[in-house]
């Protein structure tokens, strides 16, 4: 503890105004952490070319994603300012494009781990995804003998910190079967809150959306697919709302010369013009191939009374046994045209569904997760 009694952590993270690499949830879980724990003074080593503070979260612009050098000066910085603990929040693609680059992230990661009884702060991981739940194929990658052997490396250095956060449960009973270690635990992510009048208005609602960031990983041929096979019957569009992921700029090729009717391309739209949008959302639908984490995307539009049509993956059948109004589907065209027909006709399962969101999300507030965060924070710094 420093001489004022504020605690100092340093996290190491992506960070708006860039986005993806869970910049977003990084300002959300922050600003709500120091609003539990006025104690707390956040210095963000972040993926930024330029720094800025307010009271409470400091923000210092210090390493860039796939330029391996710049993670040195996260030491540097981390050994300069002797913080009490050290966060990292991380997936298996946060350093960059390159795999290389993510390894060398990690490395910093058990560099960092090993220098801690040195200078007596604890560590953190916040841990995303894990490789034996994704389906790499769809990235690109092959289950090579040494692409297996890189992953297994990475995530025993991510798992070399104090204590390991994972946002599924699943991910616990994964890694403590695989790894034998004690200190892997749950810290569900956070849901966004929105101000939106009528939240159950089903009535006023003409909007299919697709929400999120352009990757391999989604298919949206499979819902234009599914769209056209509903739109002549219902009056209902297809909005489709975000833009590449930083790892995937070439994914804007999939979205520029859709053309058909119904069916509006919005890009990137800022928060501030969100509700405008949700109110209007019948159904939020993610065409998933793989899955890389807890979906943000559900997380986002939950607490707005939104249904999610999401394909059946093990991460989405764990959120609907939580309590998230999701409609699962198979990955197909068929069945993803069924659901979306099963949401626009059956007003009592849309309702159903509806409340189920917003409960989930009530529970799932960005402030509850950081109260659960500072517990862990708390309990962790006292031993």
């Amino acid at each position: 503890m420093s001489k004022h009694g504020r605690i100092r952590i340093a996290v190491v993270t992506a960070y708006p105004p860039n986005r993806g690499r869970l910049s977003e949830y990084a300002k959300m879980l922050l600003t709500n952490l120091v609003k539990i724990n006025p104690k707390l003074q956040i210095i963000v080593l972040a993926d930024l070319q330029y720094s800025h503070s307010n009271s409470s979260i400091i923000v210092k612009g210090l390493w860039k994603p796939d330029v391996v050098f710049t993670l040195f000066k996260v030491i540097k910085e981390i050994l300069k300012i002797k913080p009490h603990l050290v966060m990292f929040n991380i997936h298996f693609a946060v350093f960059g494009r390159k795999r290389i680059s993510n390894f060398f992230g990690f490395s910093m990661i058990q560099l960092i781990n090993l220098l801690k009884k040195v200078f007596r702060f604890k560590t953190i991981t916040i841990l995303h995804n894990i490789p034996e739940a994704i389906k790499i194929e769809v990235l690109g990658l092959k289950r090579s003998l040494i692409n297996r052997i890189g992953f297994l490396i990475a995530e025993k250095m991510a798992l070399s910190s104090d204590v390991t956060l994972v946002t599924l449960k699943l991910y616990v009973k994964m890694l403590k079967e695989r790894f034998k270690k004690k200190k892997i635990m749950y810290l569900p992510h956070g849901a966004w809150s929105w101000s939106i009048n009528d939240k159950l208005a089903f009535e006023k609602r003409n909007i299919i959306a697709f929400i999120g960031y352009l990757s391999p990983t989604k298919d949206l041929n499979l819902l234009i697919n599914a769209f056209k096979k509903i739109r002549e019957k219902n009056n209902v569009k297809l909005c489709i709302i975000g833009s590449p992921h930083p790892n995937f700029p070439e994914s804007f090729s999939e979205i520029v010369n859709i053309k058909d009717d119904g069916i509006e391309v919005l890009g990137y739209v800022p928060d501030s013009k969100l509700p405008e949008i949700f109110k209007k959302t019948l159904a939020v639908v993610l065409p998933y191939k793989t899955t890389t984490g807890s979906s943000g995307v559900l997380h986002l539009v939950c607490s707005a009374g939104i249904p999610v049509i999401a394909v059946d993956h093990p991460e989405f059948r764990e959120l609907s046994r939580d309590g998230a109004g999701i409609l699962l589907t198979r990955n197909t065209v068929e069945d993803v045209a069924e659901k979306m027909r099963l949401i626009i006709k059956n007003k009592n399962l849309w309702y159903s569904l509806s409340r189920r969101s917003m409960l989930f999300g009530t529970k799932r507030s960005w402030d509850n997760v950081a109260k659960e965060l500072n517990k862990i924070i708390v309990s962790l710094l006292k031993h």
